[in-house]
């Protein structure tokens, strides 16, 4: 007999299962005793429930409401709000525009800058639109703020296919102020350092008549100064070494008062190592003394430099050349006017005197005597430059890898007979020494 189902829940498990193809109709029927008419009829319910559920109605056509009516009344006012929107949006990009400007730091306006090509282009074609319908160039210039002149001048450029692209002009020329003008103002300035450009200006116009200064030109000559000290002082930190040490032993004088007679003191350095070899004063110096003087410090160290580094002076030039080429030992003679060439000697030479400012010497002996107990502490004193090894540690090693970022080293290399060495200058650009290599004679 035909069991009618009381409870629909009964069937979903088994509607799933006939969805996946597990179970049929007839085995359903068979296992809940129902009739299959009954369970194909529950089935379609449960479909159609199912579509009800998934469908999209959203292509279905939306009801036609009833046509509003348009009067006049109604499109003025719809006309109105949106020139009042249009207004607002505006004036709020103006006030944008202009809290950017102060924001900023500029003095003028962006609207007061000069503008790009590309907007020129947009506010020309815009004017061309506006005067086809009827409007007036003075109204389209006040709009936008601009001059009707202005205005003109650009339309002319664009009917004539020429570039609106900006080209602004050069302005006045800087003024070029003598170097004389710029020491006497740097002197003005450190003997008041708290007047102001217009008091310095006054002081330097009550000095000297022929030229006026205004409180304009103080202020650019500052400025130029400010630049040439930064760029002086990347200049200086700039520094050269060589790779081991007796690559070059740097030589110069240094003098001592002694009663109110000068005498001259021989200082000698490994340049790699800073190792100071020789100091001591001469009573009678010549290219003869110190060319002995080297020999003997050859002998000593049992070593002998590529080259020595010394300035012009009278010791150091063509016969104390010719001296050295018979040990086999170039002369490298710095720039006239350059002490920074033999700038490690020069920096030894400022501590010396900066060690023997406050002593008195009664004698020679004592300054030989300071100079002796000098060269021992300075080699035997970390070096920050040698990454705090002592000048006598790298010395003895022969090379150190502790440079800092400013040092440029220098790997000298021969070729054709020469000794050359590539490095880049001050300024950026390379540079060059190549010198003849001379036979060991010695």
């Amino acid at each position: 007999m035909t069991k009618i189902a009381k409870n629909k829940a009964i069937l979903k498990p088994y509607y799933f299962k006939h969805k996946i193809s597990q179970m049929t109709q007839t085995e359903i029927a068979e296992e809940l005793g129902y009739s299959k008419q009954y369970i194909s009829k529950q089935f379609r319910e449960f479909d159609q429930a199912i579509d009800a559920v998934i469908t999209d109605h959203r292509g279905r056509p939306a009801k036609k409401e009833p046509p509003v009516q348009v009067t006049e009344d109604s499109t003025k006012v719809e006309l109105e709000r949106k020139i009042f929107l249009l207004q607002t949006v505006i004036d709020f990009l103006y006030l944008i525009i202009a809290f950017w400007s102060k924001e900023l730091g500029l003095k003028k306006s962006l609207f007061r800058k000069w503008l790009p090509g590309k907007i020129k282009i947009f506010l020309v074609e815009a004017l061309i639109e506006y005067r086809k319908k009827g409007g007036k160039i003075q109204d389209y210039a006040k709009a936008i703020g601009k001059d009707p002149s202005t205005l003109y001048r650009w339309l002319r450029l664009y009917e004539k296919g020429k570039s609106l692209e900006n080209h602004q002009p050069p302005g006045r020329p800087n003024k070029i102020y003598p170097r004389w003008i710029k020491k006497i103002i740097m002197k003005l300035h450190k003997k008041y350092p708290e007047a102001s450009n217009i008091a310095l200006a006054l002081r330097f116009n009550n000095i000297n008549n022929s030229i006026m200064l205004n409180a304009n030109d103080i202020a650019n000559i500052f400025r130029e100064e400010s630049l040439r000290l930064i760029e002086n002082r990347k200049r200086k930190e700039k520094r050269f070494d060589f790779t081991m040490r007796n690559m070059s032993w740097d030589m110069d004088f240094i003098e001592f008062s002694l009663k109110h007679i000068r005498y001259k003191a021989l200082v000698i350095v490994d340049h790699h190592s800073r190792k100071l070899l020789y100091a001591r004063i001469l009573l009678k110096p010549s290219s003869l003394k110190v060319n002995q003087i080297v020999k003997d410090l050859c002998k000593h160290y049992r070593i002998k430099p590529v080259f020595i580094k010394a300035d012009n002076g009278p010791e150091f030039r063509k016969k104390f050349r010719n001296l050295l080429s018979s040990t086999g030992i170039n002369l490298l003679n710095s720039p006239c006017y350059y002490p920074q060439f033999n700038g490690v000697v020069e920096r030894l030479n400022g501590e010396i005197r900066r060690y023997s400012r406050n002593l008195v010497f009664s004698s020679i002996d004592a300054i030989n005597g300071f100079l002796e107990n000098f060269q021992d502490y300075y080699n035997y004193q970390p070096h920050e430059s040698l990454g705090y090894l002592t000048p006598a540690e790298v010395f003895k090693k022969g090379r150190h890898n502790n440079h800092p970022l400013n040092i440029e080293l220098i790997k000298p290399y021969i070729k054709d007979g020469e000794l050359r060495m590539s490095f880049t200058k001050r300024d950026g650009s390379p540079g060059r020494l190549s010198f003849e290599l001379l036979k060991n004679t010695g």
